[in-house]
């Protein structure tokens, strides 16, 4: 007998529920544009099916869901309008470059915090912790966004090697 394993926390945490790679099969970009264009519109009638359910837990996911297909066709429509020859489109460019910017940002500020002595003496403890955790969110973002991308994953300088 095989032993069936229902999905909880024990086994993937909820935070990596969307983190999975896609598994739609190859398509031309115009097929994959109209795939997208019509998945909104089916997430929004079963969104009104589920209000009326009053299913709000139903709801919410098809919500969310709703919000990543209306993502997945704007990224869509982005690399069809991409031009020849370059990796990313305008949208995806400042997107990545956003995100970037908070990353560094929050990173300079948690530097700068942890470096002050006289800087909130009570609660610098606190405030590190909340800005580290910040950080690490801003800089998960950026490297999912990048991964999502299908850029490569470049190291640090902080993190490179060094020459042999």
């Amino acid at each position: 007998m095989t032993e069936s394993k229902t999905w909880t926390e024990d086994y993937v945490p909820a935070s990596d529920l969307w983190g999975d790679g896609k598994s739609m099969g190859p398509m031309m970009p115009e097929e994959e544009l109209a795939a997208w264009r019509k998945t909104p519109r089916a997430l929004d009638s079963l969104c009104g099916m589920a209000t009326s359910l009053l299913l709000e837990p139903l709801e919410l996911a098809l919500a969310d869901a709703l919000g990543r297909a209306c993502e997945e066709e704007r990224r869509a429509e982005d690399r069809l309008t991409r031009p020849e020859g370059f990796q990313l489109g305008p949208r995806e460019k400042e997107r990545l470059m956003g995100l970037l910017r908070r990353s560094d940002a929050l990173g300079n500020a948690l530097d700068a915090l942890e470096q002050s002595e006289s800087a909130y003496p009570d609660t610098k403890a606190e405030y590190v912790g909340l800005v580290r955790e910040d950080f690490g969110r801003a800089a998960e973002a950026f490297s999912r966004y990048r991964a999502e991308l299908g850029l490569p994953d470049l190291p640090s300088r902080k993190n490179a090697s060094k020459p042999a």
